[in-house]
């Protein structure tokens, strides 16, 4: 019946007809065959762009780690020479019990001294100790040739460990001799070992 009806349809009827079953059939299997591929290669171009993305980030994070991996280099070599600056709580003692020595030495008079115990409290009202570093402070009075003085003071100062004068005062001396009174506030950073107990 079919092919009847085939059979009595006009030229141009079969034409369209014949049109439209291969255009159906096109699309068909443009859908079964090509579509698929299409997406597939879409997956892969987005696949691409996105590992191209992580590439980028990836140097990007790289650069970053080797920037911050000379800024830790350097942080802690600065840290390891603020360490040699600081005194042990051993040393930072002897200094300061060798400080009436050394004056000696150097042909000068310790005529006072006095020593603020570590992490005191000062004018300012805060205490002295920052982490595990303490601030010993003494104020000594000196009495001698100023270029004895001077070569005391050079001689205090001559450390590896940082030694600070907060402030210092020279006057002629009271008793007419020539020599020269000193007061001098003396400063020095203890490093404590941590569960060390500060003295």
């Amino acid at each position: 019946m079919l092919l009847n009806n085939w059979t009595k349809l006009s030229h141009s009827s079969r034409n369209s007809m014949l049109t439209a079953l291969v255009v159906i059939a096109a699309i068909g299997l443009y859908n079964w065959i090509v579509a698929p591929h299409r997406s597939e290669l879409l997956a892969a171009q987005n696949h691409e762009s996105v590992m191209n993305n992580l590439v980028t980030k990836n140097k990007s994070v790289g650069s970053d780690i080797v920037i911050k991996k000379k800024k830790l280099k350097e942080l802690r070599d600065k840290l390891r020479q603020a360490h040699v600056e600081l005194f042990d709580p051993v040393q930072a003692r002897k200094f300061f019990s060798e400080i009436k020595l050394l004056a000696r030495q150097h042909r000068c008079e310790l005529s006072s001294s006095n020593f603020l115990p570590a992490g005191s409290k000062l004018k300012t009202g805060r205490p002295q100790r920052r982490g595990d570093v303490t601030i010993n402070r003494a104020t000594i009075s000196i009495v001698g040739a100023y270029g004895n003085l001077v070569a005391l003071i050079n001689k205090l100062q001559d450390r590896a460990q940082r030694v600070r004068l907060d402030s210092i005062s020279i006057r002629p001396g009271s008793d007419g001799s020539g020599r020269v009174e000193c007061d001098a506030a003396i400063t020095v950073y203890v490093a404590h070992k941590k569960g060390e107990m500060l003295q």
